[in-house]
């Protein structure tokens, strides 16, 4: 995956790296995590057992069961999670002591994506939401996992799959 490899991208008059390794690895975890979203790892508690489990913010909501989902931490996954942990063991991800909300986190993240999505000569707009829609490609088309499989890793529900169909066209995997 070229986003993956990219390794470190200068950006600015003082070629800093920060921002971009940043938003690769950040986004690497999304993706690794079944493309969970940056409110989502902003707030998710807890994490044991090998899973990090939360209810999804955008849907609980509106959803009997929360929209709860626990999701599997795998092997490639464990550094990053190792790396972003909370040391104080309020939530599973420091994030909440870098920005003030999910919003913030959210905007330094496709900052840094911007600039990655130029230096690998990607379309202009890519955003991080693109790792959900890039995970879910890649698990249906590339993989050939069965729709309803990838529907339930995305904690989409009785909607006859309309809005997991609605994943098959974007994302990181066309790029």
């Amino acid at each position: 995956m070229a986003l993956r490899d990219c390794g470190k991208i200068e950006v600015g008059k003082y070629k800093r790296t920060q921002g971009t390794e940043f938003a690769r690895n950040v986004a690497m975890l999304s993706f690794y995590l079944v493309g969970v979203n940056t409110v989502d790892l902003f707030q998710v508690d807890p994490y044991k057992d090998g899973r990090i489990s939360y209810d999804r913010a955008k849907t609980a909501s509106r959803r009997t069961d929360n929209a709860f989902i626990p999701i599997k931490v795998e092997p490639e996954a464990l550094s990053l999670v190792e790396k972003y942990r909370d040391p104080a063991g309020e939530r599973v991800f420091c994030f909440y002591k870098m920005y003030r909300d999910h919003d913030g986190l959210t905007k330094a993240l496709n900052t840094g994506l911007k600039h990655i999505a130029a230096y690998l000569k990607w379309i202009e707009g890519v955003t991080f939401i693109w790792m959900r829609y890039s995970w879910a490609n890649i698990a249906r088309n590339d993989c050939r996992i069965p729709v309803d499989d990838v529907a339930q890793g995305m904690n989409h529900s009785g909607n006859g799959h309309k809005v997991t169909d609605i994943y098959w066209s974007k994302g990181l995997a066309h790029y």
